[in-house]
């Protein structure tokens, strides 16, 4: 019995974030070009990131390579999630979503390399414990006004 309630409320934050990110999941205007729309979300979803715990808020930075014009984009989409003023899990903080600045050399299509099963490899691990790495997949919680 509490699978389908799981279920449907997995699919409307779906279509509500479908919705509201809208055509900038796609990396143009071009009628061609808004079919990409469902495998730039689920790219989204499964990309790698930071989360950055802070007193009053919670950011959450979304690494995802992309050319210049649809990260331009979609990062836009993303700042304009700020209106909505989703709450994470705990009620009190807001929760911020931004995509990481474009890699300077250039975009090379490919996602960069991170060891995630060993912070202190990367940069991270000991005297770090307000930012948290995640890789694909990883489910926050949030909560929004009329949502």
């Amino acid at each position: 019995m509490l699978i389908q309630p799981l279920k449907l409320a997995a699919d409307n934050a779906r279509r509500w974030l479908l919705a509201t990110l809208g055509n900038a999941l796609a990396p143009s205007d071009k009628p061609y070009d808004l079919d990409t729309t469902a495998r730039t979300s689920l790219a989204v979803l499964r990309a790698p990131g930071t989360v950055r715990f802070d007193d009053e808020l919670v950011t959450v930075t979304i690494e995802l390579p992309l050319p210049p014009t649809p990260h331009a984009r979609l990062a836009a989409a993303l700042v304009e999630f700020d209106a909505h003023e989703l709450l994470f899990a705990d009620g009190r903080r807001r929760v911020r979503f931004r995509l990481a600045p474009p890699d300077p050399r250039g975009y090379s299509g490919t996602r960069p390399e991170r060891n995630v099963r060993n912070p202190a490899a990367t940069g991270g691990g000991h005297g770090q414990s307000r930012r948290t790495q995640v890789a694909g997949c990883q489910s926050l919680v949030c909560t929004a006004p009329g949502f």
